[in-house]
């Protein structure tokens, strides 16, 4: 919240809103790859807990303690990406997901 705060007192415009956004997924995305080639799983691992009925929890929720990615791929791929809710860091990505959504309202109001 302090963070919101922070970037609402700055008076930052769309333009800075969208690249904030932009370097934010960027960041994650490669934070995500690093650990994917860290701990070595194959291509094939990640689509077989993907599939896996037993990692969505009310076939909505994806938690998989094995499955390093802070964001996968949704149930269905091409809608974008969910949190991994056993990854301990994807509180941190709700976070920062929620800090940019108050930054963009926020941005709307003045």
């Amino acid at each position: 919240m302090t963070a919101t705060i922070l970037l609402l007192s700055l008076n930052i415009g769309w333009g800075k809103v969208i690249i904030i956004a932009i370097w934010t997924i960027v960041l994650i995305k490669l934070i995500q790859n690093a650990a994917k080639k860290k701990v070595g799983i194959k291509q094939e691992q990640f689509d077989a807990w993907h599939s896996d009925d037993k990692n969505w929890k009310a076939g909505v929720f994806y938690y998989n303690p094995k499955d390093p990615r802070i964001l996968p791929p949704k149930r269905v791929s091409w809608l974008g990406w969910t949190v991994n809710f056993a990854n301990p860091f994807s509180l941190l990505a709700i976070v920062a997901i929620l800090a940019l959504l108050f930054t963009l309202l926020g941005s709307l109001q003045t």
